[in-house]
């Protein structure tokens, strides 16, 4: 699944100065998707336009986009996405140093 996102997602970054693009998923699969221009409103307050992707009827916008829209941080930390309040982490000081 996460090599189909990948293969989706290089597609889209090649062809985004398109209205239509043609990507391949990871199966070897042609699909068709929309690459459009969107606008992000919050409480009836336009608050910025963003790439969007139609796929089968479903409209993808990243999350990045809605993110700053709300003005929240966002955070992908394992297989968890966080809009707003980020989760505390405790570290040894080992892991500390290991990250810097």
């Amino acid at each position: 699944m996460r090599d189909k996102v990948k293969g989706l997602l290089i597609g889209i970054t090649i062809g985004s100065m398109l209205t239509g693009v043609t990507a391949y998923a990871a199966s070897g699969t042609p699909i068709k998707a929309l690459l459009q221009k969107v606008n992000i409103y919050v409480d009836g307050t336009k608050k910025l336009t963003a790439n969007a992707i139609t796929y089968n009827n479903t409209t993808y916008v990243p999350v990045r986009s809605i993110s700053t829209a709300l003005g929240e941080n966002v955070a992908l930390k394992s297989n968890n996405l966080y809009i707003g309040k980020q989760p505390l982490i405790k570290l040894t000081g080992n892991q500390a140093f290991e990250l810097l």
